[in-house]
């Protein structure tokens, strides 16, 4: 083996921890202070939110579950009611099956009126939700009676105050859909359509 001439053949053996660590300057350690804090600090901040959130009434979602259960229930006894009953036939005909499907509507909204007072639940958008479902009939009922007089007559949605068709502030009350608002109560002539 060559060794050249002024030059060890191995640097000297030494400890890794006797090389003095880099420099660190002194704004990047603020920096790292400073985000420590921040990430702290946000996740104080998302807790309290999280807590909030699940201890509050959301003004526009219904969230108890007791309640969400027997609107469940009963929603599932109306859907199946009204789809059993599409409308069809002359104008009378018509206006009585509206009459049936709104029975099986109201029959739903006392019965969870019923029970959101045996329970004593307060959780707001329950009525708000329940007074919808009335103000669908109610329209509902105007086309029924418009029918005796004028059989092509059309059923006009109520709005809620930004304009939209309240079925959908209906639809969007409840967290996983609980109960949605048959098309039928919507559409009244849906199965017309569908079979021609």
């Amino acid at each position: 083996m060559i060794e050249s001439p002024g030059l060890p053949a191995y640097p000297p053996a030494r400890n890794a921890w006797d090389y003095p660590p880099p420099p660190v300057s002194h704004g990047w350690k603020w920096v790292a202070i400073a985000a420590a804090v921040l990430s702290l600090l946000a996740a104080v901040a998302l807790a309290s939110t999280a807590y909030i959130a699940g201890t509050h009434d959301n003004p526009g979602l219904i969230q108890d579950q007791r309640m969400l259960d027997v609107i469940g229930r009963e929603c599932l006894i109306m859907t199946a009611t009204v789809d059993s009953m599409p409308v069809f036939g002359p104008p009378r005909q018509q206006a009585a099956i509206l009459e049936d499907q709104d029975a099986a509507v109201l029959t739903m909204v006392e019965a969870i009126r019923k029970a959101r007072d045996r329970t004593g639940s307060d959780d707001r958008p329950i009525t708000q939700w329940l007074n919808d479902w009335e103000r669908l009939v109610g329209a509902r009922e105007t086309l029924a009676e418009a029918l005796q007089t004028s059989p092509t007559s059309n059923l006009y949605i109520p709005a809620d105050e930004s304009g939209n068709p309240i079925d959908e502030r209906m639809n969007d009350a409840l967290i996983l859909s609980e109960c949605v608002v048959p098309h039928a109560l919507v559409d009244p002539y849906i199965a017309e359509e569908t079979t021609v």
